[in-house]
């Protein structure tokens, strides 16, 4: 040949790039053992991105593997050249570089090859997390020292079980175990307190408000020693009853803020479980279940020991709840007396009676309101079983045209004085004048100035005819014209 004749091949350069445009890999190949630079070769190669000729460049023309040429390789899907390249040892590559160019390409035995050659080592274990690779993720992190703090929220977030025995350590378990909290992982949260994670107040808190029974369970009874009582008071507050109940039977014990609003809330359920199974103290209720109208919790409060204050019977009273005042009296221990008053100006006269009935004693001042009002039944109640003195009543009952109440009254015992006269004489009530004064022993006289004076005349004759002396009568009936009257005089 040729070159067996002593002709150099450096001197055909066009035969040579005849060769490379034709991708002989023969005829490229004798020219590079005839002397041909590798360089030359390598540099057309690239821009023809012809692996093979790469590849000849480099193995036969002494070229040396850069950067460039490793992308090039990783383009062409070359991979096992690629890490031919990566192994040569005049290699140019910088293993990191090369690793973030098979990261781009998502090549994973190339990540495995730059790792071992000194690439960066949280680099690949974050493509590892990606990839959800354990071995690459476990050579990262015991055999290169990549941190796995800094992708430990991300492996519990994606629920990579299988790299958590990797990531999850001593050191960290604790973080491990507030990731998976806040990520509601039961399995992370399992390996996090194999791994030594102690459960805090606020990991019981946060499960316990969310309503994470069965995260809590873990949290409790397992190796975590999680306290039931931190968890009680956030699942009421977030009306989660249910985890509320299952931490009283873990052994949660109920506060007077728990009684509290649970009475509120009506949850007799677990106001139960509170005071059979967690200690809690049923008079710490029962406020709150009559403030928010909760009246069959306010009942099962007092059977189950609560004591009747006097405001609770009088905010009983007040609404005119009888079955609730019928317990708070007769299982709470409360005064009907405390709830007379409440009752009768809220206008619940029913409530009232019951109220008599059950022991409370009229006052001057009900007697009088009701009197005021003409409610003649509860007046009767009043006086007739409350000990209420008639005469408490007659004149507001008066006062208030209540001619039924004010006759009752006077039958009940009353006696008219004069302000009752002068008062019925005014208004000019000759039904109930005369009841005053035949049956309540009133004054016809008391009354005759009053009648002259209000020009009720008619009423000035009946007092008159009933015993009134008519000094000055005459004079105003002449006056007023009133012959009836002056005749009557």
């Amino acid at each position: 040949t040729l070159f067996e004749a002593g002709y150099q091949a450096t001197s055909a350069t066009m035969a040579l790039e005849r060769a490379m445009f034709k991708r002989d890999t023969v005829m490229v190949s004798l020219f590079l053992k005839n002397g041909a630079e590798g360089n030359v070769v390598l540099e057309k190669a690239l821009k023809t991105n012809d692996a093979d000729l790469i590849d000849l460049a480099i193995t036969e023309g002494g070229a040396i593997p850069n950067l460039n040429v490793f992308k090039k390789t990783v383009d062409s899907r070359k991979y096992t050249l690629a890490e031919k390249f990566l192994d040569d040892p005049m290699s140019d590559i910088d293993p990191t570089e090369a690793m973030d160019y098979a990261i781009l390409k998502n090549v994973q035995s190339l990540v495995a090859k730059t790792l071992a050659l000194g690439g960066n080592s949280q680099t690949a274990l974050n493509y590892a997390i990606k990839r959800r690779d354990p071995d690459l993720a476990n050579d990262a992190i015991t055999m290169y020292n990549a941190d796995p703090n800094l992708v430990l929220e991300e492996v519990i977030n994606t629920n990579q079980t299988q790299l958590a025995d990797y990531i999850i350590t001593p050191e960290n378990c604790s973080e491990a175990l507030t990731y998976s909290i806040n990520s509601s992982n039961k399995i992370m949260i399992g390996k996090a307190i194999g791994a030594g994670a102690t459960t805090t107040a606020d990991h019981v808190s946060q499960m316990a408000a969310a309503g994470k029974d069965d995260i809590l369970r873990i949290l409790i009874e397992s190796d975590g020693q999680g306290n039931p009582n931190d968890g009680l008071g956030p699942a009421i507050d977030a009306s989660k009853y249910r985890t509320a109940q299952y931490l009283v039977q873990a052994g949660a014990k109920a506060t007077y803020d728990h009684v509290r609003k649970v009475a509120a809330a009506g949850n007799d359920e677990l106001l139960k479980t509170l005071i059979e199974e967690g200690d809690g103290d049923p008079n710490d209720g029962l406020g709150a279940a009559i403030d928010a109208s909760k009246y069959r919790t306010a009942q099962y409060l007092v059977q189950a020991g609560a004591v009747a204050t006097s405001d609770y019977v009088g905010k009983a009273a007040a609404t005119g709840n009888d079955e609730l005042l019928k317990t708070l009296i007769q299982n709470g221990g409360g005064d009907p007396n405390d709830g007379l008053s409440a009752a009768i100006s809220a206008s619940q006269f029913k409530t009232a009676e019951y109220l008599v009935q059950a022991g409370a004693t009229a006052t001057s001042d009900h007697v009088s309101r009701v009197a005021g009002v003409g409610n003649i039944v509860l007046l009767k109640v009043l006086i007739e079983e409350g000990q209420g003195d008639p005469n408490d009543g007659l004149g507001g009952a008066i006062a208030a045209s209540k001619s039924s109440a004010a006759e009752y009254l006077i039958q009940a015992g009353a006696t008219a004085s004069a302000t009752h006269v002068k008062q019925v004489a005014t208004a000019g009530n000759k039904e109930l004048k005369k009841m005053l004064l035949e049956e309540g022993q009133g004054d016809a006289n008391d009354g005759l100035a009053a009648a002259l004076g209000a020009s009720q005349f008619s009423m000035a004759e009946f007092l008159i005819k009933k015993g009134a002396q008519p000094d000055g009568v005459v004079k105003i009936a002449v006056e007023q014209q009133q012959m009836s009257l002056l005749l009557t005089a």
